[in-house]
């Protein structure tokens, strides 16, 4: 019998450090394990004793790419707990906030970490000697966004208006309008590359997923609604989130994993969202999927690659209309009163990865007495392992196994894994 184990160490263009393990004997896949080696983070740990406004500035600095998402969603869950609600215009303009975010994060993901696969390159800028224009382009199109995050979060990186109750600072008229101007720019500049990308192609690999996304029944939402498993049509309110989703401790990695209560695998992420919200799309990002026979649900795991620029195009859509809304009637006040009291929050968002949980416990002085945040990351794991080893099975039996490290690693960069944000496991004594 011949056992061997092929590893793929530190995979490439990615946010963190993950290594995937792939055992085989006599030519066939036994297990493949997800190994996420990121050092040990304790940041629940830390949120303990730290008052309700301190909690959302540290746990954005869990990703510098989510940030904008990690901040509001720590935001929502500690409003949720204090009986914080906001009048409809400051919700707008945090959903204007997390669009940016996640159009940052979708244009990384597409231009810089998954368009080098297509040319067999280690990275976009060797594309600079081939095509100088193309990759000067990209790099404006992220100066592009970085303006827009500039202008709503006050910051690039870690952004410092949204805090319990509204904005830490007024967003003007003004504000508003070079933020539509951008957008307006960002549209101008984007529309080639995302078609381009469309255009590539993704390789051909069907697993029968389930997928689990926010949905409210009338839009893709990224902030509010409830959470949904497909294709079983369960539907689950935020606070029972627990009752979905299990983590799943394994040694070989310092991220935990999730399975859902079933014990089945699952995916989170663009293509979830849209497989489950589809209809509720823009008319212009339905008609570029008629442009690409882009039908959703799809069941192929590198289709959250089409599924992320499919969403670049309808949040940009959102966006324009969310900053036409403002713009005619801005907001009269920044922030709400509220008074600090006992309670717990859960807000369960999406990220750009996939469903995001916040969940926190305060005492009648506002400080945290327990925290408990779920990345996307983390639940994708063990679907990682899964769909890597229908993968790497049919590699083999194409005899193509030479090309299984290559194409592994894209299959895992698909999935858009965020590293540093899943790490959680931290040791006590007992």
């Amino acid at each position: 019998m011949s056992k061997r184990e092929l590893s793929i160490n530190e995979i490439v263009r990615i946010e963190g450090h993950l290594d995937v393990s792939i055992y085989l004997s006599d030519g066939q896949v036994n297990r493949v394990q997800a190994k996420a080696i990121e050092g040990t983070r304790i940041l629940e740990r830390f949120l303990v004793g730290r008052s309700y406004l301190e909690v959302p500035e540290m746990a954005s600095r869990m990703c510098g790419v989510c940030s904008a998402i990690h901040k509001v969603s720590s935001v929502q869950a500690v409003e949720n707990a204090l009986g914080i609600v906001l009048p409809e215009k400051l919700q707008k303009l945090r959903e204007l906030l997390v669009i940016g975010g996640h159009l940052h994060s979708h244009v990384i993901h597409m231009f810089f970490f998954i368009l080098p696969d297509y040319y067999g390159k280690d990275s976009a800028l060797d594309l600079l000697p081939s095509d100088p224009e193309f990759v000067k382009k990209l790099i404006k199109i992220r100066k592009i966004i970085n303006d827009m995050l500039k202008i709503l979060g006050g910051s690039l990186v870690h952004p410092i208006t949204p805090v319990a109750g509204g904005f830490a600072k007024p967003i003007y008229k003004k504000n508003l309008q070079n933020a539509l101007n951008i957008l307006k720019l960002l549209r101008k500049e984007i529309m080639d590359p995302v078609r381009f990308e469309l255009a590539m192609g993704i390789p051909e690999l069907e697993v029968k997923n389930t997928y689990v996304a926010v949905t409210d029944g009338k839009t893709v939402p990224l902030l509010h609604g409830d959470i949904r498993v497909f294709p079983s049509g369960k539907t689950y309110k935020p606070n029972e989130y627990q009752k979905v989703i299990k983590p799943l401790r394994e040694k070989y990695s310092t991220a935990p994993h999730f399975l859902l209560d079933n014990r089945e695998t699952y995916y989170v992420g663009a293509i979830s969202r849209l497989n489950i919200n589809h209809p509720y799309l823009s008319d212009a990002a339905k008609e570029l999927c008629k442009e690409f026979n882009i039908s959703f649900p799809m069941d192929n795991p590198f289709a959250n690659n089409i599924a992320q620029l499919i969403e670049i195009v309808h949040y940009m859509d959102v966006a324009e209309q969310l900053l036409n809304d403002l713009i005619s009637d801005p907001p009269k006040e920044t922030r709400v009163d509220f008074e600090i009291k006992a309670g717990e929050g859960i807000a369960v968002t999406e990220a750009p990865r996939g469903m995001l949980i916040h969940h926190y416990k305060f005492n009648s002085e506002g400080y945290a007495t327990w925290a408990n945040i779920i990345t996307p990351t983390a639940q994708n794991l063990k679907n990682i392992e899964k769909t890597a080893k229908a993968y790497t099975e049919a590699l083999v039996n194409l005899g193509v196994e030479a090309l299984l490290k290559f194409e592994i690693e894209k299959l895992v960069r698909a999935y858009d894994p965020c590293l540093s944000c899943s790490a959680r496991f931290y040791k006590e004594n007992p």
